[in-house]
């Protein structure tokens, strides 16, 4: 599972990294009903969850392409995820930030939700 990968330029550069190792591999945009969603949460709502830092603006690099969640991976020849990106989002910080009284417990609850999910998924797939 990768995170806090922000606008254009992160993008850029996580994906070039990444065909390092899966060369013949490519990102696709994960939909609403990838088992990915439902190993154990239900998750339809898909939110952008912002760092701690940039609660204000509500993204990380917003003049960059940084404005809107995407849920995306890499699948193997069975469709399974290989790898799994939050972008546009910052997961861990909502981890981090979960018990403090001004990260919104929302973002928080949904990142905690996808965490779960990620670890059932990826022992059950």
């Amino acid at each position: 599972m990768a995170d806090d990968v922000h606008g254009n330029a992160e993008w850029r550069e996580f994906d070039k990294r990444i065909h390092f190792a899966f060369p013949d591999r490519d990102f696709v945009e994960l939909a609403d009903d990838d088992p990915y969603f439902h190993s154990v949460f239900d998750i339809s709502e898909r939110p952008q969850v912002p760092g701690e830092a940039h609660l204000r603006e509500g993204c990380k690099n917003c003049g960059d392409g940084g404005r809107g969640a995407h849920w995306r991976a890499i699948k193997d020849d069975k469709g399974r995820i290989v790898i799994a990106v939050s972008h546009n989002s910052d997961l861990g910080d909502a981890w981090e930030f979960a018990d403090s009284p001004y990260y919104p417990e929302k973002e928080s609850a949904l990142a905690i939700q996808i965490a779960v999910n990620d670890v059932i998924y990826a022992m059950t797939h």
